[in-house]
Formats: structure tokens, sequence, C-alpha cells
């Protein structure tokens, strides 16, 4: 049943909820006409976003140091960077109005810490769409803190391992998705018909290169010269939260190989994972709109567990927590040296 929401006095109403009040209801954008389920959508990222940016201004000019241009999101058992930089300011998602997350080794706080002078943003958590969130709630994080001036994003995950040669620990560059079409960010907020470039982009955006290749092939000139050798590939992404079957793994594995027979090896599976794809499409399209147009996205995959099917163990939330500082030290010790030659070209 649709909820009457055409009257301002509606919208003036639900903004007089509570943040989490209002989360709940862009949940559940079939219960709202179009138009307003944008509007409010919008408003709760804007208000966000703001909300960060004073956070960012007042805690960097208290320490000295420059505003932060990169986010890094920090997947399950990601979060050795925190103690590797100095932490300047932290603010919980319950405190920028965001949704809180429910699963194991996701803090669900933002994070601002200092790197050679300069601020960087760190996400320690997301929320899944296995903890009844929609896609496009997922991804509202990610929006806000374009909002909030973040140019440079770098997401990172937990993730089983696809290919027999890849050891838990190892690190995986990634270049796209696969299985992610059902759990877009962007169909809630865009009608049947006709184009659209609102606040959130185009309705209709490429997806080619969602990965910059340039900060992918950074981060493998400087993780080569810490001897560390990341693959390259593409993320599988399931809903969750069960691990995959099998025959999934092994469907998964005829596609890798049929890559690999072309000699295509950017384009085969190699990691699978609950997260990720939902954010990365949302700031996708968000580089549409023209003010948002310099973003630039990372993803990197630690492998913290064979998929099942392929080792003989049965995969584990346990044991994804337990190896995630093998791959997370890695990326940690790149990060420190990637993010400011990042900053000092802007």
């Amino acid at each position: 049943m649709k909820i009457d929401a055409s009257s301002s006095q509606w919208f003036n109403e639900t903004l007089s909820r509570s943040p989490q009040e209002q989360l709940r209801i862009i949940n559940q954008p079939n219960a709202l006409g179009q138009q307003e389920y944008r509007g409010l959508y919008s408003h709760i990222m804007r208000k966000v976003g703001a909300d960060l940016r004073h956070w960012m201004d007042i805690s960097s000019s208290m320490r000295g140091i420059e505003l932060p241009q990169v986010s890094v999101v920090l997947g399950s058992g990601l979060g050795s960077l925190t103690s590797q930089l100095e932490i300047v300011a932290r603010r919980t998602f319950l405190d920028c109005g965001l949704p809180v997350p429910s699963a194991d080794g996701h803090a669900g706080e933002f994070i601002l810490a200092a790197l050679e002078g300069r601020g960087v943003l760190l996400q320690s958590g997301r929320i899944h769409c296995y903890e009844n969130w929609s896609p496009a709630v997922v991804a509202l994080s990610a929006r806000a803190q374009a909002v909030a001036g973040i140019q440079t994003f770098i997401l990172t995950n937990a993730a089983g391992g696809l290919d027999p040669r890849v050891s838990v620990g190892d690190l995986v560059l990634l270049t796209g998705h696969r299985g992610a079409q059902n759990h877009s960010p962007s169909n809630s907020l865009y009608d049947a018909s006709g184009e659209d470039t609102g606040p959130f982009g185009a309705k209709f955006y490429p997806v080619n290169e969602m990965y910059d290749p340039q900060l992918r092939l950074r981060f493998g000139e400087i993780a080569k010269s810490l001897g560390i050798t990341p693959h390259v590939g593409v993320y599988q992404f399931m809903p969750g939260p069960r691990y995959e079957e099998p025959h999934e793994i092994a469907e998964f594995a005829r596609l890798r190989e049929a890559a690999l027979a072309q000699v295509k090896p950017q384009s085969a599976l190699i990691a699978v994972g609950m997260s990720t794809a939902p954010e990365v499409y949302a700031l996708a399209q968000l580089k549409t709109n023209p003010h948002y147009s310099g973003i630039k996205i990372l993803g990197i995959s630690n492998i913290t567990n064979k998929a099942a099917g392929i080792s003989g163990s049965v995969p584990t939330l346990e044991e994804v927590l337990e190896a995630g500082p093998i791959g997370g030290n890695k990326i940690a010790a790149v990060l420190q040296k990637l993010i400011p030659a990042i900053t000092s070209d802007s």
C-alpha cells in the first residue's frame, strides 16, 4: 500500500523523526511515491554529507592538517590500518545518521587520521544487503562522503579465493564485478521511463572503468617494491549472508577458465564476497554528475579463505576475522605510501 506522501506536511513530519526512523522509511522505496522517495533520500544524503564535512573541517583545523581527499573503507578484519596512523578524531555511524552495522568485524565509525600532515578518512566497517538494508541505503555512506568532498575512494573487503593459485593473505586488485545486477543502488531512485541526470548522476551510466586503472597500477608498483605481488581480476558479488555452495564455485571456475582461455586475466573471476559492488556502482553513477566527475575508485580484496569446494574446509566467519590481518597488514603498508602520493598530485 502506498503512503500518501504528496504533501509538504508529510515531508516536514518525516524530517521531525529521528535519523534512524528516516533510514527505515527510505529502506522501503515501494512504500513511497517516486518523487517523495527521491526527495527524502537526497535530503538524508546531503545532511549526512554536510555533517561529515563539518566534523572533518573542525577536527582537521584543530589538528592543523589538510582536509581529507581520500577515504578508505575497511572491510571485515581489516582494521589494522587504524593502529598504524595517528588518530585525530572518531565519529560513529549513529552520530552521523547512518545505519549501524550488525556484522562482526564492522565497528561502524569514521576515523579521521593524519598521514604526513594530510587528513585521511577511514570508514571502519560497513553495512550489507544481508542486514536487511536496500542497496540504496548500503550505498548511502559512499554518496554522503562524496558530498563531504572525498574524491578518491579505496574500498577494501574480505573475500574468498576462487582461483586455486590464490592463497590466504593474498591481495586482489579489482577490475569489475559479476552478479550484482539485482542489487543496484540506483533502481529505486529512478522511474521506469525517461532519462534523469539528478543529484545521483545519470540514470544510464557507464561502468566499464569503475575502478581507476592508474590507481590500480600505482598500488601494484608500490606493492611490488615492498615484496608484495597482488593479483588482478573480477569480484563475484553474493548477497549473503550464506557462503557460496560448491556447485556455484564450480560454475565460477568455468567462467574464470573461459576468460583465461581468451587471454583475458583481468576479466577472470578471482574473488567472491558480499559487499563493495553497491557502493562502487553508486560512485560510478555519481561521477556522471559534473560536480563529482573527479571521483576515483580503487577496489582491493583481501583473501581470507578459500571458497567453498576449493579447499577441504567449511568457510566460517571466525577464519575470515582471524586471517584478515595477514593481508590487512599488506594493504596498510602499501596505502601508507600510496595515499601521500595521491594527495600530493591534487
